[in-house]
């Protein structure tokens, strides 16, 4: 039984885990908007994926703050996110955005698939961790149409350093383990 133990807890140790982010993995007091080629759309749980490719410099429309969105969007201030978005710092040239998860894509009538190829804007909310990956609240397609992907309101949150955050270009570890915590964390994403 020992062994068994062993050899299952060796075999997890060099598998990658892929973690659930609650809202308190990301930045919530910057919303950020991106825009640019969809490289890969993941369909899974617990979070639907995609992979932007940006190319570029990218522009904040001038009437951004006027896009059309979902009412219970609206009703839960996505209007404000909206207002308050800005672009990012960090010149990420492909970012991980995550979306919600499946069952509320369709909750929210988010029914439209982004289409590799396609030019898609995203608002969200950048990780506290992962200075190219997002928590996505808003995504706007090339014709106009926008999808919500939140519906209650945002949680409180008390101010955090955050090397991420737009307003703080310098990129520090957030660990002194003398590699920036993207790096392991893209090793262990990768990792055969």
């Amino acid at each position: 039984m020992t062994i068994v133990t062993l050899v299952l807890g060796l075999t997890l140790i060099g598998t990658p885990a892929e973690a659930h982010h609650g809202w308190s993995s990301y930045d919530l007091s910057r919303p950020v908007y991106v825009i640019g080629t969809v490289a890969e759309v993941i369909w899974q749980n617990p979070h639907v994926e995609v992979l932007l490719d940006v190319h570029g410099d990218i522009r904040l429309p001038a009437n951004l703050a006027e896009t059309p969105i979902p009412n219970f969007l609206e009703r839960v201030g996505g209007r404000e996110t909206l207002q308050k978005a800005r672009l990012p710092s960090q010149a990420a040239k492909r970012w991980r955005l995550e979306l919600a998860p499946i069952s509320r894509m369709m909750q929210y009538g988010a029914n439209r698939r982004a289409q590799v190829g396609e030019t898609v804007a995203f608002v969200g909310y950048i990780s506290r961790t992962v200075c190219d990956e997002m928590r996505i609240e808003v995504v706007i397609f090339s014709d106009g149409e926008t999808q919500g992907l939140r519906n209650s309101p945002l949680p409180r949150q008390e101010p955090q350093p955050n090397p991420c955050n737009p307003d703080r270009p310098e990129r520090r570890p957030l660990l002194q383990l003398g590699v920036p915590v993207e790096a392991l964390l893209w090793k262990l994403r990768n990792a055969p």
